[in-house]
């Protein structure tokens, strides 16, 4: 046991020392502060942050660095999360499994870019980043087809809800949306499959007195995948908000604009500016 507690502290004092080099050579609580208000983005970055000194500390602990030591790591990932499950006991999935996420999935993929440049790979992360949770679980679209997230502004509500204070805005991304449809459905549904086709979103939270109305526009990567979670949003809707709630939903090509609360009584007054208004990657929704 004495053993055992030698080694799980010379492996934290690896992960940690790591945290320090990267702070050191990149910046990292600048990097991170950037990312606040888009929380999509910034699990991006606690990935490669939390990946890079796992991997690192593990190392310590092996006494190697290699593709071997990587790929042993790799297959044993599931034994720590056990470990976090721990001591994050009786919270909400929505705040254990992004916290899990950075170390495991964060793990992965720095060990990525090792196996494809060694350690000069792993730098060059912190440098040019993922640029969503969606690079992180699928790789590829970080490594072989670099596909960021499109930048989805929602506008075009402010006029007629003037009298809503905006309390929030943020970007989700794949992740949110997964745990979001599992935690409806069920964990391994393979209704999260909508969540791989996500393209890019923002969700804005107005309040007014006591009544809170959230707007949320998403965008897919195409108008099937769209059509696809605007049938599964709906299903979920119905079994999480109350009845007297109200909630409308409306899709336009590839995108899907989702009102629930009571500014989304009056959606007819503003649901032809937001189409007019709101932008994918700088572009016009196109009409139907």
């Amino acid at each position: 046991m004495s053993q055992y507690k030698k080694l799980e502290t010379v492996g934290t004092l690896g992960h940690e020392l790591t945290h320090a080099l990267q702070d050191q050579h990149f910046d990292i609580e600048a990097a991170q502060k950037k990312y606040k208000g888009d929380t999509d983005r910034e699990l991006a970055y606690k990935a490669i942050v939390e990946g890079d000194a796992t991997l690192s500390g593990f190392s310590v602990v092996n006494g190697r660095v290699d593709d071997q030591t990587m790929d042993y790591f790799d297959t044993h990932l599931q034994d720590i999360v056990p470990v976090f499950m721990g001591r994050m006991e009786g919270k909400p999935r929505a705040m254990t499994y992004p916290f899990i996420f950075q170390y495991t999935e964060g793990a992965r993929f720095v060990a990525e870019a090792y196996h494809r440049n060694k350690w000069a790979g792993v730098n060059a992360l912190f440098t040019g980043p993922p640029l969503s949770t969606q690079q992180i679980v699928h790789p590829e679209l970080y490594f072989d087809t670099p596909t960021p997230a499109k930048t989805v502004k929602l506008a075009g509500y402010e006029k007629v809800l003037h009298d809503w204070k905006k309390v929030d805005e943020d970007t989700l991304g794949e992740l949110m949306l997964k745990i979001m449809i599992e935690r409806t459905m069920g964990e391994g549904t393979p209704y999260v499959e909508a969540a791989s086709k996500w393209a890019g979103d923002k969700i804005v939270a107005l309040r007014k007195g006591k009544s809170l109305t959230v707007l949320w526009m998403l965008d897919f990567r195409n108008a099937g995948a769209a059509d696809n979670f605007a049938q599964l949003y709906t299903q979920i809707l119905d079994k999480v908000i109350p009845g007297t709630t109200a909630r409308k939903l409306e899709q336009r090509g590839s995108a899907v604009f989702v009102m629930i609360g009571d500014g989304a009584i009056r959606y007819h007054e503003f649901i032809p500016e937001v189409w007019k208004q709101s932008r994918i990657d700088g572009a016009p929704i196109e009409a139907p």
